[in-house]
């Protein structure tokens, strides 16, 4: 090997720390993002949950007038008659 052979070695091996040094920082960020992206999904699966609970609640409320109105009528009508 020659000077310029060991020169060309050394400029490949930098190179090549330059290159291993942005892999890790594209895996940083990448492993980033998923975490980032998994807390969306679990923040959406929990607000999911929240929404269908308040749904149930709501629907629940509404039976209940429901069923106050029924016997609020059925009331009334066994009054005029």
């Amino acid at each position: 090997m020659n000077k310029y052979d060991n020169e060309i070695i050394q400029k490949l091996r930098a190179d090549w720390k330059y290159l291993e040094m942005d892999y890790k920082a594209f895996n940083r960020e990448w492993r980033r993002l998923d975490d980032e992206e998994q807390t969306i999904k679990d923040k959406e699966s929990i607000k999911a949950v929240e929404n269908q609970r308040a749904r149930s609640a709501a629907f629940e409320r509404m039976y209940e007038i429901d069923k106050k109105c029924t016997a609020l009528i059925n009331a009334i009508d066994k009054l005029e008659n």
